[in-house]
Formats: C-alpha cells, sequence, structure tokens
C-alpha cells in the first residue's frame, strides 16, 4: 500500500540532496514533489519558458549557487516550474502534486495547497502548519512511496535536518498564528544579507609512516657428530695339539669354508624441520590530536540613521 512521506526544509539546497538521494536509492522520480517558496524570484529566474537552467544568467557568487541547485533539481525532478500559489505566492513547484494543485486552486476554502495535501493524506492539520512553513520560506518534499520502501525514504529525509513542524506550529499559534490564510497576501519580498561562518571540519588520512621488508633467505652451517660404527674382523689361531684322530676329524678330507667379516659405515641423511616461525602483523594504536585553527564569521550591524532629538532621547 502506498505512504506519503513528507518533510519540511529551511533550506532549498537540504531539499536538493533529499531528493537527489531519493532518486539514488531508486524512488520513482515521477513520485517526488517539491515546493519552494520563490517570492523574491531567487530561483525560477534561472528557468526559461521551457523550465530549463539559464546558464548566461548563472553569475559568480550566491548567484551561481542558486542557479546550480535549480539545474540539478531540473535533472531530477518531473516538470520542475514556477507556479503562483494562493497564500504563498510565487513558488518552484515539481512533480505530481502540481495537478493537485491547480486543480484545486478555485477549490476548497482552505486554499489549493492545503486541498492538494490532505488529498495524498496529510492529516489537515499538518497540512496547514506545511503551507504555512511554505509561505514563510520553507521547501517541501514529498514522495509516495510503496509501504516496503517507506522506512527507507523516511531515514532519507531525516537525513538533512527537516523542520520539526509540530513544534514549529506550536510556536506560531503561540504568537497569534491562526492558521494558513489561502487569501492572505503572500509575504513581501525580502533584502537578505548572509550571515557567513566558516566551520572547522576535520578529517582523517592514512599517511606512510615506514615499510618492513621480510626476506626469508638459507643460510649453511658446518655441523659434527660422532657415530660408533662395528667392524668385524677375522682371527686366525694355530694351537699346538698331540691327540689321536676321530671321524669328526675328518682327517685326510678336503673341504673349504668362507666367513664373511662385515662392518658398519656412517649413513647421512638431512630432514627439514620446521623449527620457529616469524609471524609478521601490524598494531593498530590510537592518539588523540588537537586540531587548532582560526574561523572567520561576518556579521552583519544595523543602526539608524538621520534619527530625531526625541529618538535620541528614547534611547538614552
Amino acid at each position: 500500500m502506498p505512504r506519503t512521506i513528507i518533510a519540511l526544509y529551511k533550506e532549498l539546497t537540504d531539499a536538493q540532496h533529499v531528493v537527489q538521494h531519493l532518486v539514488d536509492a531508486g524512488f520513482d522520480r515521477q513520485k517526488i514533489s517539491l515546493i519552494a517558496n520563490d517570492r523574491s524570484n531567487q530561483y525560477s529566474k534561472y528557468l526559461t519558458s521551457e523550465n530549463r537552467v539559464v546558464d548566461d544568467d548563472v553569475k559568480a557568487g550566491e548567484g551561481a549557487s542558486f542557479g546550480a541547485v535549480v539545474g540539478a533539481l531540473t535533472g531530477v525532478l518531473a516538470g520542475l516550474g514556477a507556479l503562483a500559489i494562493p497564500g504563498i505566492g510565487a513558488a518552484l513547484v515539481a512533480g505530481p502534486i502540481i495537478g493537485g494543485i491547480t486543480g484545486a486552486l478555485t477549490g476548497a476554502a482552505t486554499g489549493g495547497i492545503v486541498a492538494s495535501l490532505v488529498k495524498t493524506g496529510v492529516p489537515e492539520e499538518d497540512a496547514q502548519f506545511y503551507a504555512e512553513g511554505i509561505r514563510r520560506g520553507g521547501t517541501l518534499v514529498v514522495v509516495n512511496a510503496d509501504d516496503n520502501m517507506a522506512d527507507q525514504a523516511n531515514e532519507i529525509m531525516s537525513r538533512h535536518n527537516p523542520i520539526d513542524i509540530h513544534s514549529q506550529g506550536a510556536s506560531w499559534r503561540a504568537s497569534g498564528w491562526k492558521g494558513f490564510d489561502a487569501n492572505a497576501k503572500p509575504l513581501e519580498g525580502q533584502t537578505v544579507f548572509p550571515v557567513v561562518e566558516e566551520q572547522l571540519q576535520v578529517g582523517k588520512r592514512e599517511v606512510e609512516q615506514g615499510r618492513v621488508r621480510v626476506f626469508q633467505h638459507v643460510t649453511e652451517t658446518p655441523v659434527e657428530e660422532q657415530v660408533t660404527l662395528r667392524q668385524e674382523k677375522v682371527n686366525v689361531e694355530r694351537r699346538p695339539v698331540n691327540r689321536a684322530a676321530t671321524d669328526e676329524d675328518q682327517a685326510f678330507k678336503e673341504t673349504s669354508f668362507e666367513i664373511t667379516q662385515k662392518s658398519e659405515e656412517p649413513v647421512v641423511t638431512k630432514q627439514a624441520r620446521v623449527v620457529e616461525e616469524v609471524v609478521i602483523d601490524k598494531n593498530v594504536e590510537e592518539k588523540t590530536k588537537t586540531v587548532r585553527d582560526t574561523l572567520r564569521r561576518t556579521d552583519v550591524d544595523v543602526e539608524n540613521v538621520n534619527q530625531t532629538d526625541e529618538d535620541k532621547k528614547n534611547r538614552r
């Protein structure tokens, strides 16, 4: 059963990364929608009438980053274009949600954007929060995911700092907000002064600290060992005797016999035996190193010019 996964982001770049990661993970780009507030025309100006990125309009600095983001979204989303939404004003919109918005612009009293979100299964109160979040400059990403991929979609979308819409909605209500008003005038365009600060990012890389080379070679060592050998030797002894001959003496018969003399000689054999093993491995030691650097930050100061005497008096 398809499920709708939805998240609101403060920055379009975060939303663009979410969309790219969803597509890379195999989600159908035809089922991914995006709505980004564009009241200052900072995004749609990079699109032609055919909703293609205008390279000539992408300038250095901030413009280049906006143009790059729009170009990246054009490559992964279906039907990216500019649209005026009641209560929000100019917006960058893509995906199947376009049909719901354009079809409901003159429909329900809650307004096209809220009605379209409710139609996808979002509770109406949450839809009001999301619509107001877009009105205040946020970017909404909606993906229709099969049930077996919904958890993966939620994990991807949670990675990129989504706004806690219920906490934000409670803050708006505490400030007097009554709900999204499709008939309200869009917020006026704003002049934005970026506050830039450097963040320290410390990574790690492997470097060689030396090598160990292992050689296996053969050495020869002279050895000697003593062995006792036996040797047989025939002894001939003549003993004088004076007695009468008997039959056993076989007198006057010719005969002969042989006696074998044996001796032992050394026999040398060699057997290769493992008498020692040399084991080569590596130990990993960890150490903590303190990295020091200097980070820069730009701040924006605002001061009143041409103050009246009354203003100066009130500030004392």
